[in-house]
């Protein structure tokens, strides 16, 4: 029987010294000694790689930053080695600095948009544990996904204000309110370009599609400020998608005229006086009915004899249709001032001092009147004079002269007295 050798060195051993054990010869007639021996396993010369490759070399867009898109392994003879990976300038490196690597894995180092661009160029190196490299460009395309787009919110176009001031809240209904995509919330807000215009401006959020803004004029306030309204809604703006929805209107307060009254006569009057009321700061007037109006109801200017105190009242209107009320007091005195009689009478049938004139006696409905000669004697008398007289006495003209008259106006105030003289030529 032959001896038998062995060793525990095999093909893949590093490099190092093993022993070889002898053992098992058989012979007749013969003994044997066995002596160990060594073996001297010495490294051979190291290979460089041959190839990198890459597991994978694409990636969906809309990536997060970090996310794997491949795994790098390396081709080389030598068993055993061991490799680090480089990304490398040199041709095909333009856009090395969009990725990472972390040990044998590419990473993405940006999000990327297909829309934006659609493949990246690297150079990768591989590197052994002697040392040795090698060098490769990859394309990293990325991959076109069907994405989500935010669409903007909804809301209906808001017509432009345009009102007379008047003080208080005013309110402004909007409608069409939406965030458009199932799930999502809006948010509303408002803002004025022109403050000063404005005393308080706010806004309600969306409820059923409407909101409302309210808002009240400062005081005496005109002028026009552009109101803006902003929506938005909780979709974001990821892929090119709109979160905003603008509106812009106006809200213009047209000035309430300025007004003033005047009067002719002042505020106290003799009953039976005449007054002009003079009204202004509009370009149409209305005055309300009241005692004592002559003429002139839809002028700025009323002519008036009233009877009693009376307040007048006017609606301005100006030129931008709105109004405004002012109101101006008489006072009647009842003194008699009113009351002249004319001191000439020639009744000789032209129809010119035909009759002797009492002005505003109808005003005193309970008067009584009487008229004498130079002898004292009554020539006439009537209770309840109407301006009919005609210088007669039963019937027959009385003579040319002076004459002098009383009338008692009834009221047991101080009777007026004067003279009338009567001309027949």
């Amino acid at each position: 029987t032959l001896p038998v050798a062995a060793t525990t060195a095999t093909i893949n051993s590093a490099a190092g010294t093993y022993p070889i054990l002898v053992s098992g010869a058989v012979a007749a007639n013969y003994s044997f000694t066995y002596v160990n021996g060594t073996l001297t396993i010495t490294p051979a010369s190291n290979l460089a790689p041959t190839d990198v490759m890459l597991s994978r070399s694409d990636i969906n867009e809309n990536n997060t930053v970090g996310d794997l898109i491949g795994t790098i392994s390396t081709t080389d003879a030598d068993a055993g080695n061991t490799f680090t990976y480089t990304l490398v300038t040199g041709a095909g490196s333009t856009d090395n600095g969009t990725f990472t690597i972390a040990g044998n894995q590419l990473r993405a180092g940006a999000a990327f948009d297909f829309e934006t661009k659609t493949s990246y160029t690297i150079r990768l190196r591989t590197t052994d544990n002697g040392g040795l490299t090698f060098e490769k460009t990859f394309v990293i395309t990325v991959n076109d996904v069907n994405e989500v787009v935010n669409q903007a919110p909804t809301m209906a176009a808001i017509a432009n204000q345009a009102l007379c001031y008047a003080p208080g809240i005013k309110t402004i209904a909007l409608t069409g309110i939406s965030a458009v995509e199932a799930g999502q919330n809006t948010n509303i807000t408002v803002s004025s370009i022109n403050s000063s215009l404005l005393a308080t401006l706010s806004v309600t959020q969306a409820s059923g599609g409407n909101a409302t803004i309210s808002y009240s004029f400062a005081n005496n306030a005109s002028g026009t400020a552009t109101i803006t309204v902003t929506v938005k809604d909780d979709g974001g703006t990821t892929n090119g998608g709109t979160d905003v929805l603008v509106r812009t209107f106006t809200i213009t307060a047209n000035a309430l005229p300025v007004t003033s009254i005047t009067s002719s006569k002042g505020n106290s009057v003799s009953l039976g006086d005449l007054t002009e009321l003079t009204a202004t700061g509009g370009v149409s007037y209305t005055w309300a009915t009241a005692d004592g109006i002559i003429s002139g109801h839809n002028t700025a200017s009323l002519t008036v004899q009233p009877k009693l105190n009376t307040i007048y009242s006017v609606t301005v209107t100006n030129a931008t249709g709105c109004n405004t009320t002012q109101q101006f007091a008489i006072e009647v005195k009842d003194d008699h001032k009113a009351v002249q009689s004319t001191n000439i009478m020639s009744p000789n049938g032209d129809g010119v001092n035909d009759q002797w004139v009492v002005k505003n006696i109808e005003l005193y409905p309970n008067n009584l009147v009487s008229v004498f000669d130079r002898a004292g004697r009554k020539v006439f008398e009537k209770k309840g004079y109407t301006n009919t007289w005609d210088a007669t006495i039963n019937g027959s003209p009385l003579a040319e002269g002076t004459y002098y008259y009383i009338i008692d106006f009834g009221d047991g105030k101080d009777k007026k007295k004067g003279f009338i003289t009567i001309v027949r030529n």
